[in-house]
């Protein structure tokens, strides 16, 4: 069985994505679009972030910005802000194919689980399946990038349920993988603050993560 996994490439990951994604779960492929919000900021420099919002915030949300680091009012208490979560939904947005995105929901899910003490060998099988889709990445997004450990807002397939399973084939953590990002699309949504909505491009200190 380690060797089934030793051998296998990217291309099989997500052909069997790709063939489990069609659908009702077809939504862990679109291309996330932002909903816009306008911020009050009185500091000097332009605010522009992607977060993540539940859902069921987006149409009440209000923000007043007084620094780069306090994005939302006490309604909003609950929104992630810290960087690892803040970049991981800069990749959706910048990705550019249905196949980048599968491999940062996949390799975002996996690394998630790094320090989780899942049983040997599902930990070993996990970091198989999450190097092949970082591999992938790394033709497309800046070497920094992944230096770095990103986070959805919410994992919703836990150590607890994974420990239980016994993983026999690739496709099992693909399958799980996918149930993730759908709950996530399902739940959240990506929010771009900004504090000049006028304006048509992004800042120049907006972080590109694509290779040039």
């Amino acid at each position: 069985m380690l060797e089934s996994f030793e051998k296998m490439k990217w291309e099989d990951i997500y052909s069997y994505w790709k063939a489990s994604t069609e659908g009702c779960v077809s939504i862990v492929n679109r291309a996330p679009l932002p909903r816009k919000i306008a911020v009050k900021s009185s500091v000097k420099n332009r605010i522009y972030t992607n977060l993540w919002l539940n859902s069921n915030q987006l149409d009440d949300v209000k923000c007043e910005m007084n620094h780069l680091t306090v994005f939302l009012e006490s309604r909003c208490r609950n929104t992630l802000t810290d960087e690892r979560v803040m970049r991981a939904a800069d990749l959706l947005v910048q990705a550019k194919s249905d196949e980048e995105r599968a491999a940062i929901w996949i390799w975002i899910f996996c690394s998630s689980l790094e320090n989780a003490k899942l049983p040997y060998p599902n930990s070993l099988y996990i970091d198989y399946v999450g190097a092949k889709s970082r591999l992938y990445l790394q033709d497309h997004f800046k070497e920094w990038v992944f230096k770095y450990h990103h986070r959805f807002p919410q994992l919703f397939v836990g150590a607890n349920t994974l420990s239980k399973v016994k993983f026999e084939r690739y496709s099992v953590i693909v399958d799980f993988a996918i149930m993730n990002a759908y709950m996530v699309c399902k739940e959240y949504s990506i929010a771009l603050f900004d504090s000049e909505p006028e304006a048509d491009d992004p800042p120049y200190s907006y972080h590109n993560l694509r290779k040039e």
